[in-house]
């Protein structure tokens, strides 16, 4: 595994911090950003020092907001275990993501190449926005909920695709247009939907579903119900309670089946996926679009 050779064994540091990450690591993970790395660098005679160690440098950068990510949402749960925040306490997970950004610095570095930090600075700045408006009061955005929703996603999620696939180019020495990169935003956001789509059907935590909606988050559902009706009646109820009672939230929640909403979202990414097919290598596409077939799959049942 890309992380396991890094955390595997003891350093001069040595102290409890080592002994949080380990128990993150070993709860598991896709590392689909690594996976991006290794197959596309197959192509472009890089060294195997250089694809390993920047597919480290994305695994660390992505499981870094992991980490935050589940103190942010309170999420008790990681992967079916505790997550680090719930088992250490909040101010060592917080540590614990600290570390692995910096990490991911200080590795990047030993590749010797300016425009590779300045890719990853870039990132990290767009992640932490994304995350920011993901946290931002819904009446902010009720104008444009869609559009703002995949803004959001495109910053959060879409980052962290285009992180893997521009530095292995950027070592390559290969630039990367804006429509090249656009494509990797857009199947970022594509995830972010399966991820919103999965917390509604309770498939994320369990015997926590909807907590997006209950919680007033910009999401995929919300945002795509209201997106031709920002001034609907029920959405500005929902948007502007101090605290939506459970009538609110119970017709949000009958308006997004009764219009079939999570049926129109994967119709939407099937659409997006068709368009982004050729972008990448057949392998890399059978990862990605693999893990999305799958994922979706496994709604069906539950949706209407």
């Amino acid at each position: 595994m890309i992380l396991e050779q890094i955390y595997s064994k003891p350093t001069e540091h040595d102290h409890n911090l080592n002994s949080v990450l380990e128990y993150h690591f070993k709860t598991g993970g896709k590392q689909l950003r690594a996976q991006i790395v290794m197959t596309e660098a197959q192509s472009l005679n890089l060294t195997e020092n250089q694809s390993t160690t920047w597919a480290q440098v994305c695994e660390l950068l992505h499981n870094a907001t992991l980490i935050h990510d589940d103190i942010q949402d309170n999420d008790p749960l990681r992967r079916g275990q505790p997550s680090v925040w719930k088992k250490f306490g909040i101010a060592q997970a917080i540590n614990a993501g600290d570390l692995l950004i910096f990490k991911a610095f200080s590795l990047a570095a030993t590749l010797n190449s300016t425009p590779l930090i300045s890719l990853l600075s870039q990132v990290s700045e767009n992640l932490v926005h994304g995350q920011a408006m993901e946290l931002t009061p819904l009446t902010h955005y009720q104008i444009n909920l869609w559009e703002n929703y995949q803004k959001m996603a495109a910053y959060k999620t879409g980052a962290l695709f285009t992180l893997p696939i521009e530095g292995i180019r950027t070592l390559g020495n290969i630039k990367t247009n804006e429509s090249y990169r656009n494509k990797w935003l857009r199947l970022g956001v594509c995830y972010q939907i399966l991820d919103d789509l999965k917390d509604y059907l309770g498939l994320k935590q369990i015997g926590q579903e909807k907590k997006d909606i209950i919680e007033r988050r910009l999401n995929a559902l919300t945002s795509y119900l209201f997106k031709d009706t920002p001034q609907d009646s029920l959405l500005l109820l929902y948007l502007n309670a101090n605290n939506p009672d459970s009538f609110v939230l119970k017709k949000i929640c009958e308006q997004i089946e009764q219009h079939q909403i999570p049926r129109q979202l994967i119709q939407w990414i099937n659409i997006e996926l068709k368009s982004l097919k050729d972008f990448c290598s057949e392998e890399t596409a059978q990862i990605l679009f693999g893990y999305i077939n799958k994922t979706i799959k496994n709604m069906e049942p539950q949706i209407v």
